[in-house]
Order: structure tokens, then sequence, then C-alpha cells
């Protein structure tokens, strides 16, 4: 069973266990969603799941900031176009 972890932190003493179980090289999931307020806390986390993660691919719930680099894959949480497509 192939699993895409979702990465979440808060802010960087999170940094100590948030990345972890999750392998390097691996595809992740993470989201922008509710985060444009804070956007300079964001991009550490995110800078320190790129380097300690080095995601082949990350997919990512809603716009991502311009700051983010790396493969990424866009999805929105506009949940009545996922219920048109699912159903």
């Amino acid at each position: 069973l192939r699993v895409i972890p979702t990465i979440e932190w808060s802010d960087e003493r999170s940094f100590e266990f948030c990345f972890d179980g999750v392998e390097k090289g691996s595809t992740v999931a993470i989201s922008t969603y509710g985060k444009k307020h804070c956007e300079n806390e964001f991009m550490k986390g995110y800078e320190e799941m790129l380097k300690r993660i080095e995601p082949c691919a990350i997919i990512c719930y809603e716009k991502p900031f311009p700051k983010m680099k790396g493969k990424i894959k866009v999805f929105s949480y506009d949940h009545n176009e996922w219920r048109k497509n699912n159903d």
C-alpha cells in the first residue's frame, strides 16, 4: 500500500519531530490553505522540509507561495469541484 504523507509543522521547535518517519526522496503533501497570513513562518518549515526530506514531488493543496521550490502539483480545496469529479 503506497501512502503519501502530509507534512505539517508549527514553529521551529516542531522541526525536531515533524519530519520523522518520512523517507528521503519520497512524494509528500502539504497545504497552504489558511496560511496566507503567515507566509514567512510557513516558508521556514517548507525550507526545512526540503532540506531533510528532499522530496521528489510535492502535492500542494491551494496556491503555492512564490518562493516555494520543487516539483509541485497543485490541487484546490474547492469541495464543490471535488464532489463533482468524484460522484
